[in-house]
């Protein structure tokens, strides 16, 4: 792909993508103008005033770099967006399967109880969680 937009667009075209694929050039540009003036000379922090425009807008900026990257990510990892130490003959999804319900039955969850998870990015192993346990689980993402 010879323009960024097209191949980010190309990437972000699934049926699970956090952002809509029109939206995704109006995110990636509203996220670059946080940073205006912050490129000019790297390695160098920024003048006063896009400092005070990043914080005035830190959630904003929060949410649009990670609806951006949380696609990448899921791409690339999946679902679940740790690692696990893998067994012999076992394949990489088996083992976050196998880490997450190791998780759940260590801390004793079951369809009886309930849990939150702090910092849950997409929600993966949540979701996992509570098929396997049936546990009432709650979240907060940013």
């Amino acid at each position: 792909f010879t323009n960024p937009f097209v191949a980010l667009s190309s990437l972000l075209s699934n049926k699970d993508s956090v952002l809509e694929q029109g939206k995704v050039k109006e995110s990636i540009e509203g996220y670059e103008n946080l940073f205006d003036g912050a490129r000019k000379d790297i390695g160098t922090t920024s003048n006063a005033e896009s400092i005070k425009t990043r914080e005035k807008e830190y959630q904003t900026m929060v949410n649009s770099f990670y609806n951006l990257v949380t696609d990448f990510y899921e791409y690339g990892w999946g679902q679940s967006f740790h690692f696990a130490p893998r067994k012999k003959c076992e394949t990489f999804e088996e083992s976050i399967y196998r880490s997450e319900y190791y998780l759940a039955l260590r801390t004793g969850l079951t369809h009886e109880k309930k849990a939150l998870d702090v910092g849950c990015g997409v929600g993966g192993p949540m979701r996992n969680i509570h098929q396997f346990t049936g546990a009432a689980l709650h979240h907060v993402k940013n």
